[in-house]
């Protein structure tokens, strides 16, 4: 279908089910090492399998451009908009045949699988095994979308949801979904689980290989550390409790020099820092060491205010530049710092230390000090007492997301640049651990591990797992359809041959195929039910063959006007539906007769027969062959358009029809006009089955009388709000008279030549305990249309007779009577009653009849009249000039008295041709004897005018608004009102 012409509610469906496919691509899942599954393909699927290749193709473009962002690259993106497209042209070219899994399939293997390894081995750049990896994954994770698509397309509600009409299902392709997901999902399971525990345990082996490499190193450094200082304590204890000459104290340096290669030099140095002892005494260039002082090494201080051995950060020695790190013991006597003892050891002893233990490829070590300098590290690009710089941090928020044990210290760092793929970034990732050895040898040791060796190896197992996977796909596909083709192919067979067991071909039996036959004894046993149910209506149908045709004609036909009924106009709408063309509509019109039941009443219902019959007949005429014409009831109509493609049909054929209607009719002697509303509903737009676009039709229907009758509506929405409020305000007004919510006021009418009052006209007023006041305009009409207006008239006239009776004045009442009121059969009888009941003087009643009502049944209403006079009222011919009516007529009315619309008297300061009017009814009413009142007086002005053209009464604001009974009484009875 055209998605210009989506209705609101099937645009909101369309955008949750993008939503839910940008959900399904951010909330992907993560495998292993940047390689991740996504689902918004499954969503894609859907609305292109439910909304069309537009919609689609369109969606496919929203959802899937989540991808630029994952994987910050346009190539997966590519593969997936082409995807939808290989789709979206083979499903519609094989509408037959919509399995979505082998159409994906075929994609997948065709161009799929070529175009991914073009885009991530040559374009990217990636090596063989990392593009294996992806053009399997893609592969397995498009087919996987594609197989749940499908499953929720056949077993799900959501076509039902989602889609336009009745959602239809194929028994082969539920049986084939069902037998790849019972053989594929918990294979998918198994294999999947496993290569995660795979995963895990190549995580556990890094995180073991880190913490193992460092804890050998420390304990390496530990021992390098107390064996190197146990011969200075040794010596420290000789000097301080048994010194030696100094000539001895050199040669014991010597002697642990040579037996310490890792001692460059040694030495003993004053309280002050001055070194007094040294070996060797000279450096190379003959310098002699004796002298120098180290009272500014951080060592030194640290040596004299803690009295504690001290190894040093890594410095530049003295008397021979080169890096060392230095190792003190304090001299001590009586608790004091009498000296120490250092020596320089060379950095080539703690470099051997990583080298001898770091026996795994792909790992670095390096040792700093407190400085976070350099000692030693085979990292490339760094040297000793380089600054190691702030370490580095993790990629993401959470450390504990990415730590590889409950081991905090244990991080992970990959490259920043958003241009590398997330695989390449794990490839150049690496896992880290940072530790302090104490406080005694106050250096730490940064232990790295490249991912990408354990990257290899899970990318290695993953290939098997998905090419496992991949075959398991293709396997079951052509198994699954063989299986559900041997299940279905006798249903099928069965199918076509019982929906061809026609009534021609049984009686004659004609059989064009065998039954089938099949060793699933389930469905044997249905086919022969259905061989013996056969055999049997062969000889039903032919004893009712002769009473078929007339009994079908009864079933589906209307009896009066031979039109189709309401049941047959249903089916007709289901087979439109079910054989409907793209890009097409249906409109259903929904007819009345205006002032039918008029008819009816007043002439008889044989007369209304025929019109009805006449009335068919022209829409027969007027409608198309392949219109479908019905009577729904009474006097209403439905007609269905079928492959409607613009509206402008629609309203063409409308307005044809309407103008048909109102053709006059000539029938026994009579001649009437009809009028006709009209309401249309359009399906699929309107509604998804035809009760609902009867509903619509019906609601438009009662718009376009609301709106002047004569005319057409198209249904909208907002329709059902006004039909609910005046559903809820017919509620209300049945309650109204039971629970006294009306009341009448009272508008005064005075004689226009003294001023003084000559009557009061009652006016209906409805006050709801919550909506408060309510207008007359929004309640008559609606009392009008259900009957209502009855009781409601009857209520009104009994309470203006009461309230005139409690007044005992000698004013007359007036009391418009309505056209429904005025029309029903027992309004002169009741009439009669409430005149008996109140002691009311039928010659103070004058009752009001709108020129309208007069002049739409001019000989019925004189009769009628007539019997009023008999009664003793007194008659007005109310809005006069409104409804121009002929003077012919106006002479047969036996009215008193005639009252000028207000619409005249607000236009007779400016309107020279209202001026003429007003005076024309003036001098006509007077030549027959006719009093005239003015209604909607507000100006002295208007009243001058009247006044020198002689008119009788009039009412108005000018004189007074309408009042309470009480108020009429205190203002107007006690005293004489003149203008």
């Amino acid at each position: 279908m055209d998605i210009a012409h989506f209705p609101k509610l099937q645009w909101k469906k369309l955008l949750l089910l993008i939503s839910l496919g940008l959900v399904g691509n951010i909330f992907g899942v993560s495998l292993f090492f940047g390689v991740g599954i996504v689902f918004g393909s499954i969503a894609s699927l859907i609305i292109l399998r439910i909304y069309g290749p537009i919609c689609g193709v369109v969606s496919a473009l929203i959802i899937h451009s989540y991808a630029l962002i994952l994987w910050e690259h346009p190539y997966a993106y590519i593969i997936f908009i082409s995807e939808t497209l290989f789709l979206s042209f083979f499903l519609r070219k094989n509408r037959m045949n919509r399995n979505l899994l082998f159409w994906d399939g075929l994609f997948w293997f065709s161009i799929g699988i070529p175009l991914t390894w073009i885009f991530y081995h040559y374009v990217i750049g990636m090596g063989t095994t990392f593009s294996l990896v992806i053009v399997l994954k893609h592969c397995v994770n498009g087919l996987f979308n594609a197989l749940v698509a499908g499953l929720l397309l056949e077993f799900s509600p959501i076509k039902k949801w989602f889609s336009f009409g009745q959602a239809s299902h194929s028994l082969q392709r539920n049986i084939f979904y069902l037998l790849v997901s019972f053989i594929l999902f918990p294979t998918l399971f198994f294999i999947l689980y496993e290569g995660y525990k795979e995963v895990q345990r190549v995580r556990q082996e890094m995180a073991i290989s880190l913490i193992d490499i460092t804890q050998n190193i420390q304990e390496e450094l530990n021992n390098w550390y107390y064996q190197h200082l146990t011969p200075l304590r040794k010596l420290a204890v000789q000097q301080t409790y048994n010194p030696v000459p100094l000539e001895q104290l050199n040669q014991n340096l010597e002697l642990l020099t040579q037996s310490f290669p890792q001692f460059t030099m040694m030495y003993i140095a004053e309280p002050n820092g001055t070194a007094y002892a040294f070996y060797p005494l000279t450096n190379e260039q003959g310098e002699s060491l004796i002298g120098l002082n180290y009272s500014d090494r951080d060592y030194y201080r640290v040596l004299k205010n803690t009295l504690e051995p001290v190894v040093s950060d890594v410095i530049i020695a003295k008397g021979k530049p080169y890096p060392i790190v230095a190792l003190g013991m304090p001299i001590i006597q009586d608790h004091h710092f009498h000296g120490f003892i250092g020596a320089a050891l060379s950095l080539d002893s703690v470099r051997n230390l990583i080298l001898d233990k770091l026996d795994k490829p792909g790992y670095t070590v390096t040792i700093m000090d407190s400085k976070n300098q350099v000692i030693t590290t085979n990292e490339p690009r760094k040297r000793t007492m380089d600054m190691y710089g702030s370490l580095p941090h993790s990629t993401v928020d959470e450390l504990k997301q990415h730590s590889l044990t409950s081991n905090r210290s244990i991080q992970i760092w990959q490259p920043s640049d958003p241009s590398i793929p997330p695989m390449l970034k794990w490839e150049k990732s690496y896992y880290w651990k940072h530790t302090h050895l104490g406080s005694s040898l106050p250096w730490s040791i940064i232990v790295k591990g490249s991912v990408a060796p354990y990257q290899l190896q899970v990318y290695n197992l993953y290939i098997k797992i998905l090419t496992i996977c991949l075959f398991i796909l293709i396997l079951t596909q052509p198994l699954s359809l063989l299986l559900s083709r041997w299940i279905v192919s006798p249903i099928e067979r069965l199918s076509r041959i019982t929906s061809n067991l026609s009534v021609d071909a049984i009686t004659h039996k004609q059989q064009e195929e065998a039954w089938p036959r099949t060793s699933i004894r389930e469905i044997q046993i249905l086919i022969q039910n259905f061989q013996l149910m056969s055999e049997k209506l062969k000889d039903m149908f032919y004893k009712i063959q002769q009473s078929n045709e007339h009994l079908e004609y009864l079933a589906h036909h209307d009896e009066l006007t031979g039109l189709s009924n309401r049941y047959h106009f249903k089916e007709k709408f289901q087979l439109l539906v079910d054989s409907k063309k793209e890009n097409t509509l249906i409109a259903i019109l929904f007819i009345d007769l205006d002032r039918f039941k008029f008819i009816n009443d007043s002439i008889g219902h044989d007369i209304g027969d025929l019109l009805l019959q006449q009335m068919a007949k022209r829409m027969v005429w007027q409608c198309g062959e392949k219109d479908v014409i019905a009577r729904y009831g009474g006097d209403e109509f439905l007609i269905m358009l079928p492959e409607v493609i613009h509206m402008e049909e629609v309203e063409s054929v409308a307005q044809s029809i309407l103008d048909q209607i109102q053709k006059p009719f000539h029938l026994e002697g009579h001649e009437f006009v009809v009028t006709g509303s009209m309401g249309i509903s359009i399906y699929p737009y309107d509604g998804q089955d035809i009760k609902t676009l009867i509903k619509h039709a019906d609601t438009a229907m009662y718009a376009a009388k609301d709106s002047g009758k004569n005319q057409y509506q198209f249904f909208s929405s907002n329709m059902n709000e006004s039909i609910l409020y005046k559903m809820e305000l017919e509620k209300e007004l049945r309650k109204a008279i039971e629970e006294n919510q009306f009341e009448l006021l009272y508008q005064p009418q005075f004689y226009i030549h003294n001023g003084k009052i000559s009557g009061v006209e009652a006016l209906l007023r409805w006050n709801h305990p919550n909506m408060g006041v309510i207008s007359p305009a929004d309640f008559i009409p609606l009392a009008e249309e259900t009957g209502l207006i009855i009781p409601i008239g009857e209520w009104v006239m009994r309470e203006a007779c009461r309230q005139r009776k409690k007044w005992q004045t000698d004013l007359r009442i007036a009391v418009n009577v309505s056209m429904k009121q005025f029309l029903h059969e027992d309004f002169i009888h009741n009439l009669r009653n409430i005149l008996r009941e109140t002691g009311m003087d039928p010659e103070e009643l004058k009752l009001e009849i709108t020129e309208s009502i007069a002049m739409k049944h001019p000989d019925y209403v004189i009769e009628k009249l007539k019997e009023l006079k008999r009664v003793g009222v007194q008659l007005a011919l109310d809005d006069f000039g409104t409804g121009y009516s002929s003077l012919n007529y106006l002479k047969e009315f036996p009215v008193d008295y005639l009252k000028i619309d207000r619409t005249f008297i607000r236009d007779i300061e400016t309107s020279s041709a209202q001026s003429s009017i007003i005076r024309s009814i003036i001098h006509v009413a007077h030549n027959l004897n006719l009093s005239i009142i003015a209604e909607g007086v507000e100006t002295p002005q208007q009243l001058e005018f009247l006044k020198d053209n002689l008119c009788n009464e009039a009412q108005g604001f000018l004189f007074a608004k309408p009042l309470k009974a009480s108020e009429i009484e205190n203002r107007l009875f006690l005293s004489e009102q003149r203008v």
